[in-house]
């Protein structure tokens, strides 16, 4: 799932979330949008014909994401990133421990969790590894 390419918006986050959410799927991969060396799009970034998220502004966008979706989803990811030598835009995502803590963070500052705005308690979120399904423990 890709959050913050161009012309995305809180509406296409929660949109996404339920429609995660209605498929059944038991496992995501967050990923920011970039831009990388000797692709269209990074012809268009340069042109400025869009603007990339900021690192708090991607964050805010996966906290509501994570908001809207069921604690039974398993977060595989919540950032990822090209090769350094690949990336155009943005420098922060080059650093995925920053941009997890920032998450993390700011989860803690708004005490929040995974399918709150669904209505699930945060003891959803708190479950031992032993009641995953099997195929998730593995990973």
């Amino acid at each position: 799932m890709i959050i913050g390419y161009p012309g995305s918006s809180r509406e296409n986050v929660l949109a996404d979330a339920g429609f995660i959410t209605d498929t059944g799927a038991k496992g995501i991969k967050l990923q920011n949008f970039h831009v990388v060396k000797n692709t269209a799009i990074a012809d268009r970034f340069k042109a400025g014909e869009f603007e990339l998220m900021t690192m708090e502004d991607y964050a805010d966008m996966v906290i509501l994401f994570l908001e809207y979706t069921r604690p039974d989803v398993v977060i595989l990811r919540l950032t990822g990133e090209a090769h350094e030598k690949l990336t155009v835009a943005p420098e922060w995502s080059l650093d995925k421990m920053r941009v997890i803590s920032r998450i993390h963070s700011e989860m803690t500052r708004r005490d929040t969790w995974q399918g709150k705005a669904l209505g699930f308690n945060r003891s959803a979120v708190e479950k031992p590894l032993e009641s995953l399904p099997d195929h998730w423990k593995s990973i």
